[in-house]
Formats: structure tokens, sequence, C-alpha cells
């Protein structure tokens, strides 16, 4: 929460800024599951990393890309059953990297899904009252991953929950 409220006030003065250099995928995906598996475990779910073993560089400010992952993966906490698993998975589209955050929660009403990324927006449904946040999570994702040439987006899950994504340039060079 605070680093959301610094990095809001930050966007907001026009100071924000990344430094994105050639960074091992793995990298900011371990460190961001990291920082919630206390978390995790205490919420009674679980969290699946599905890795194609695969070595993949972006071209990412490593920090601000995992605080994103970490709201992102807060939000499927925040909004996961107990007992839920919560899957971060990633595939390359072309000259980027899509990385994916799955839940099994209730997913987002069709009615709030054009301002998931606006500030101080929260979804509201009455089984989500006692969850309510400060609306920063998504807006600081969206401006993290565009500030790095990156985007960002939602979509239902297959059977039920939602998937956050945000895509990021691949580095092909070889000094990540």
């Amino acid at each position: 929460l605070i680093d959301n409220l610094i990095e809001a006030a930050s966007i907001e003065a026009g100071r924000f800024k990344v430094n994105p250099k050639p960074t091992p995928l793995r990298e900011i995906i371990f460190k961001a599951i990291g920082s919630v598996d206390p978390i995790v475990q205490k919420q009674g779910l679980k969290l699946v990393f599905i890795d194609p073993q695969k070595e993949i560089s972006v071209l990412a400010d490593q920090r601000r890309t995992s605080q994103a992952l970490v709201n992102l993966l807060s939000n499927a906490i925040k909004h996961s059953p107990e007992g839920s698993t919560i899957t971060v998975c990633h595939q390359v589209k072309d000259n980027t990297v899509q990385v994916e955050v799955f839940d099994e929660g209730q997913g987002i009403p069709k009615d709030q899904r054009s301002k998931l990324f606006n500030r101080f927006m929260t979804p509201i449904s009455e089984s989500d009252v006692d969850q309510l946040g400060m609306g920063l999570g998504l807006s600081v994702v969206k401006a993290i991953i565009e500030a790095q040439n990156g985007s960002v987006g939602y979509r239902d899950g297959e059977m039920a929950g939602a998937v956050f994504w945000f895509s990021l340039p691949l580095w092909e060079g070889d000094d990540a």
C-alpha cells in the first residue's frame, strides 16, 4: 500500500521514471512470489508458477516490474476463496512476453471492466465489501508497464475467476 501511494504521488507529480535494463524474467517473477508467499500461506491458498524452463529476458525495470506483479498477485489473493489456486505463467508473443495471473475468484462484473485500471477504482460486489482497497494497485501496474513500452489487460478465466496480464518487450541481446 505504501509503495502504491508513493508511486501514485510520483505519477501525479510527473516524476515517475523507470530504468529498463535486460533482466531475466524469472528474477522478476521469483521476487514477486517471494514477497506474497507468506500471505498466500496465511490465506490458505496455493500459488503455482508454470515455468517453461526456457530462459527469457525482458527489457524492464526489475524493481518496479516486480512491484506491478506483486500488485496483481495481491489482488488475486484478496479475491480468491480459501483453498483455491493462483497461477502465474508467461508466454512469448511476437517480440514480447506476456505474464498472466489467474485466480479462481468471482471475476470482474462486465460493467466495471472498462474502469479497472483507473485510479481509485475498486470493483464492488456484495462479497467484496470486506476486501476493498484504495483503488491504486491496478493504476500503478498500468503506469509501470506502459512506461516500459508494455501493455496491461484483463479477461475472464476459462472456467471462472479473473486473468490479469501484462506484456513487456523481449530482450534478444546477450547481456541480461
